[in-house]
């Protein structure tokens, strides 16, 4: 899956998957979802996962349902279906 993504990218991923906290600390909001989402969406599956159990993650998948549908929301959309299966 990381073979696809920037150095840089990859930074990011290992970072979150090391630091749990870290996502509550990056100063994401769920405004700035749609372009996280389009600019990078495997980072917004990566947050979005670390987030499911903050009492926030409603406005996250409020905001992830009504932004416009393309390629990278159904992909994050379903990686996200896939994680919570997972769980």
């Amino acid at each position: 899956m990381l073979s696809s993504l920037s150095m840089e990218q990859e930074q990011v991923l290992v970072a979150f998957t090391n630091d749990p906290k870290l996502v509550y600390h990056c100063g994401l909001t769920p405004k700035m979802l749609p372009d996280l989402v389009e600019k990078n969406h495997m980072i917004a599956v990566k947050v979005l996962v670390k987030l499911v159990n903050s009492p926030d993650i409603s406005d996250y998948f409020r905001v992830l349902v009504n932004v416009e549908m393309s390629l990278h929301s159904m992909e994050v959309a379903n990686r996200i279906d896939i994680c919570k299966t997972d769980m």
